[in-house]
């Protein structure tokens, strides 16, 4: 079963899917014109798809992000410039109107053509030797093996469109296009990739296999060296030291800082012996930035999402399931678009979407 972008206005819908397609390309356009097409973007939704509702969200978000940052300028504390980027993708999720098929075929689209074009140029890439487009694994102990990247720049993210596609087509039941995007996934040699779209695929099986590859595949994401972090000693043990600095740091802060964090940036270790201070854990993450209040606000929307989707089909649980609870577990991709458009093809309206 193939599909068909239907336009109401081709113009349009194609100059949306050209700032999609820069808006995931970084590695082609940079991060200043992927961050300025994000912004046009968000302004095409806003007066696009304006309502008092979506307004008043905007507004909650803006007030929310600015009194937490008057309050770390006021402290003199180092406000971290991730929390802009945060912002802006979040005002992304909520300006769209889910349920506007003609926009989300065009983004759709840009979707396919970064990751086609991107995959395609990996691979020429590393054929040709160019170092372009991909990472070597020479530094993991992996001689002559790249992971690719696409237009991204980092192998999860990449993998995380794949999955997202992978999702798409099969909740169109097209098996063909599901198993290429399940398979360009794996190139990137990413564990959470690897198993998130393993996990997706075991859905088609009974409910018992996928139960039983759940509780096999959620240890090992653990156990299993984490690429994407500087040293092969990334175990368990590490992990557990993440959470525990993080919480341990949070429950000596004043209570307003516990109840809703801050937008310093860290000045502690987030793992010890090391000096990395980006938290990879997704719910550490925001219980640092957004303090329990935060954590609760997720935890709530997360139950709203799988409550609302029970009756798509259980594709969209599990996927849901994966991408809100499972993998935060272990990373997060809060500061890319990939985590917000795989929320607006959860949400969109199943009868009436993208073909």
């Amino acid at each position: 079963m193939g599909f068909v972008i239907k336009l109401e206005n081709k113009y349009l819908s194609f100059f949306v899917s050209v700032l999609i397609f820069i808006s995931l390309s970084p590695a082609i356009f940079g991060g200043i014109f992927t961050k300025v097409s994000l912004i046009i973007l968000i302004v095409f939704n806003t007066f696009m798809f304006c309502n008092i509702k979506r307004l008043k969200y905007i507004f909650f978000i803006m007030i929310v992000f600015l009194i937490l940052i008057l309050k770390s300028i006021i402290n003199d504390d180092n406000v971290d410039s991730s929390i802009y980027i945060l912002l802006l993708n979040i005002l992304f999720f909520v300006t769209l109107y889910k349920s506007h098929n003609v926009y989300l075929n065009a983004y759709l689209r840009g979707i396919l053509i970064s990751v086609i074009l991107g995959f395609v140029m990996s691979v020429i890439s590393i054929y040709y030797g160019l170092n372009q487009y991909s990472v070597s694994l020479a530094n993991k102990g992996f001689l002559n093996i790249h992971s690719i990247t696409g237009f991204t720049k980092i192998p999860q993210t990449f993998g995380s469109l794949c999955i997202l596609l992978m999702f798409i087509f099969m909740t169109k039941k097209n098996k063909i296009f599901s198993n290429l995007f399940l398979i360009i996934s794996m190139l990137t040699i990413n564990r959470v990739s690897l198993f998130t779209g393993l996990l997706l695929k075991s859905t088609s099986f009974n409910k018992l296999y996928y139960i039983v590859i759940l509780i096999v595949i959620f240890p090992l994401l653990w156990l299993l060296p984490d690429l994407t972090i500087i040293n092969n000693s990334q175990t368990i043990f590490s992990r557990f030291d993440m959470i525990l600095n993080i919480i341990q740091h949070m429950l000596n802060q004043n209570i307003f800082d516990l109840l809703f964090g801050s937008f310093q940036l860290p000045d502690f270790s987030i793992y010890k012996g090391t000096d990395i201070t980006y938290i990879e854990n997704g719910f550490m993450f925001i219980f640092y930035y957004f303090g329990i209040v935060g954590v609760l606000s997720y935890l709530l929307f997360s139950f709203y999402i799988l409550c609302n989707v029970r009756k798509k089909g259980k594709i969209y649980v599990y996927y849901s399931f994966l991408v809100l609870i499972v993998i935060p577990n272990f990373t997060h991709e809060y500061l890319f678009l990939s985590f917000y458009l795989s929320l607006i093809f959860i949400l969109s309206n199943k009868n009436n979407t993208y073909q």
